[in-house]
């Protein structure tokens, strides 16, 4: 059994490190060349069992979904060129999740209403294992006689071509079996509020139960989350003005918001009928509010401890806890050990990250793959649990 684990690569940035000055991948890009030869190295020249993309893999929330695509594609076909996988295992996070949620419509929706057949309920995860022997699972999913789970529209990364990698989607952990305990391998934005959200604020409310899994984690959260990875990076104008606000409030900076809600505060009350005493409120004091809320914003990527953060911390208990009922349900052992990324600050297998909330538990980051940042390629066999930074 041979593993490789990256994230964060988010193509369609042009800020990734696996994209030229022109905006497009190429395999002469050092971050490429290295990440190819690092694992090579791992497995003597032979292609890895299981190539995970842990999520933001391509960047949806900076670029449309078609240029994005269009972006990575040369990177997948590279990836099948040079033969380093076998199997691409593909989890995706805040920034990709559409991925997720195209298969979700395809599977239980599309493909059901073109057979006539009546539409099913999204799954809203679908957990996956990687066993002691090697095998990958699929929770409810039996695979073929040749023990393939069948095509989905990933495929299409790829040329037409019998010899392809096997794409398997997974959504939010995948699970490695390791001697006598559970690798959890995760994107990890559900350990930010603004991925839980709503759940944070209804579990317990008239109607809402108070037991949270994993697939409660996803659907609940879905009227905002939605908003934010599929609305936000396929507004064109409009989402080239979010990312502007955004990043100017990581840079404790209120330029352009000051100047949209100049505009928007006025249209507000002109186009709502508003009591009068709304009506009452300066605009002024509302844009002074809400600036200086912006202007406290900061940025997940800058927090190196991650989960030192309370809310962060009360978020992966959360996660956690519904992940250990998801392993008792797959009859896996405990965890100790939990991969993710999302941050952008690598914990290599040289310097991993623990703390004293969860004591119990070893923290790797994948780090991630923008010009600022550092990342960390994890490769795991029998024997050997390393990382190398690319």
């Amino acid at each position: 059994m041979t593993i490789a684990i990256i994230s964060d690569t988010h193509i369609g940035d042009a800020a990734s490190r696996l994209v030229n000055d022109h905006g497009s991948f190429s395999s002469n890009i050092p971050a490429y060349k290295n990440f190819k030869e690092g694992i090579l190295k791992f497995t003597n020249g032979q292609p890895i069992k299981y190539l995970v993309l842990l999520g933001d893999i391509m960047d949806f929330s900076i670029n449309s979904i078609n240029n994005s695509i269009t972006i990575a594609r040369p990177f997948f076909k590279q990836i099948k060129e040079d033969k380093l996988a076998e199997n691409v295992v593909y989890i995706p996070g805040n920034h990709d999740k559409q991925v997720w949620d195209g298969l979700e419509w395809d599977t239980s929706i599309i493909g059901n209403l073109s057979d006539y057949r009546p539409p099913d309920a999204f799954a809203r995860i679908q957990p996956a294992w990687i066993t002691a022997a090697g095998l990958i699972k699929l929770e409810g999913i039996e695979p073929d006689e040749n023990g393939k789970f069948g095509n989905i529209f990933l495929k299409g990364l790829f040329d037409k071509a019998s010899d392809n990698p096997t794409i398997i989607l997974a959504y939010p952990n995948l699970y490695i079996e390791r001697g006598n305990e559970t690798i959890i391998v995760t994107h990890g934005h559900m350990f930010e509020t603004a991925w839980v959200l709503l759940s944070d604020f209804l579990h317990g409310v008239s109607g809402i139960s108070d037991n949270m899994g994993l697939k409660e984690l996803e659907e609940w959260n879905v009227p905002i989350t939605s908003m934010i990875c599929t609305g936000v990076g396929s507004a064109g104008q409009v989402s080239s003005l979010f990312y502007r606000i955004e990043r100017e409030a990581y840079n404790k900076t209120t330029t352009t918001l000051s100047d949209v809600l100049d505009k928007v505060l006025s249209r507000i009350k002109d186009e709502f009928n508003l009591p009068w005493y709304a009506k009452m409120i300066p605009g002024s004091l509302i844009k002074k509010i809400l600036a200086s809320a912006a202007s406290q914003a900061s940025d997940p990527r800058s927090y190196e401890k991650y989960l030192d953060d309370d809310k962060h911390a009360e978020h992966f208990r959360n996660c956690f806890e519904a992940t250990k009922s998801e392993l008792t349900r797959l009859k896996l052992p405990n965890s100790k050990t939990v991969i993710f990324g999302h941050t952008h600050h690598p914990y290599s297998s040289r310097e991993p990250y623990r703390t004293n909330r969860f004591p119990d538990l070893t923290f790797y980051n994948t780090g991630g793959w923008l010009k600022e940042s550092k990342a960390e390629v994890f490769l795991i066999d029998d024997s050997r649990f390393i990382s190398f930074t690319v």
